[in-house]
This record gives C-alpha cells, structure tokens and sequence, in this order.
C-alpha cells in the first residue's frame, strides 16, 4: 500500500460520512466498512481499525506500524487533522501506538 492508495481511501471515508444525515445510514456505513465513525459528526475513525478496513475491505495488507507512518504526511496533505495516541502499557514511547482521523 502506498500514500496514493491510502489518501483515495481516505477521500471516500470522509466523503461517504459527510453524507451521513440520519441513523440508519450511520449504521448502514458501518457496515460496508466494518468501523466505527464517532464523534458529533461521525467523521472521526482510528487507524487500529481503518487497518481492520483496509485488509476486509479493500482486501490490502498493511502493518499497524506501516500505516501509521504513512498516516500523518498524507492527512496533512488531505487537509485531516490527526491525535496521536500512546500506548498506555508503556507510556514512554516517543512512537503513537494509533491515530485519531479526523475525515
């Protein structure tokens, strides 16, 4: 998988929960993709499970720590603000276990 293939993704995640306007349809999209899209605007996804998306979906395999290196350089060039998370087991690591998107 590479930036292109990841920021295609990404487009359509943020686009498909854009046009969200009533439960039914959140629920329907969490179907197709197989995640959870919380936040007041159900446009915040996690890359724990955009991995599990990636890989049952779109049928791409892709490391945890593989994604989260492409995540940061091609959100920023998506205009997507992301929240890095620390693993809470061993919270002295400089390296984010995830990321928060924010489509």
């Amino acid at each position: 998988m590479d930036a292109k293939q990841l920021a295609d993704i990404l487009t359509e995640l943020s686009s498909a929960s854009k046009a969200i306007t009533n439960p039914s349809e959140l629920q329907s999209l969490m179907g197709k993709y197989d995640m959870i899209f919380a936040g007041k605007a159900y446009n915040c996804i996690n890359t724990i499970e955009l991995r599990h998306t990636l890989e049952k979906t779109f049928h791409l395999n892709i490391s945890l720590e593989e994604l989260n290196s492409l995540v940061p350089p091609t959100c920023s060039k998506l205009g997507m603000r992301i929240v890095p998370f620390i693993n809470a087991a061993n919270p002295e690591e400089t390296i984010p276990y995830c990321y928060q998107i924010f489509l």
